[in-house]
């Protein structure tokens, strides 16, 4: 194949690898943003925050999530409870790490993504992973 031949062929296939909404690019999960904190149970084992706050009049979407806690009891819960969607659970008498895989949650406009801990040992550490966008 002649180079200008390959040139062409190159010109019109780079636009591809670096368009966010084409298959082809090379990291299919840079478009989403990233929020890891870790909370703290307080002396009765509980938690609850609003983790992730999407601007006015939009909507929070999450794709990844990753829950872990040292606790030996109690429940994590990662929704949206204005309009009542689970996104993800972890119950740590059972297990202390849900497994990171691919859920795509949308909550409503102007929804908070909470996270509540109840029952928790008391001083228990829970570390959360989120993968999200918002539009």
């Amino acid at each position: 194949m002649s180079a200008p031949v390959q040139k062409a062929i190159y010109d019109k296939l780079k636009p591809l690898t670096y368009n966010p909404q084409n298959a082809l690019s090379v990291d299919p999960y840079h478009y989403l943003a990233t929020f890891t904190g870790e909370f703290t149970a307080d002396i009765a084992g509980t938690i609850d925050e609003d983790i992730i706050a999407p601007p006015t009049d939009k909507a929070i979407t999450t794709y990844f999530t990753l829950l872990t806690t040292n606790s030996i009891s109690g429940v994590v819960s990662l929704d949206f409870p204005d309009s009542g969607k689970v996104v993800n659970r972890l119950y740590a008498s059972i297990v202390n790490r849900t497994t990171w895989g691919y859920a795509k949650v949308t909550g409503g406009a102007n929804e908070k993504l909470k996270l509540r801990g109840v029952n928790l040992d008391a001083g228990a550490k829970v570390f959360v992973i989120v993968l999200y966008t918002t539009g």
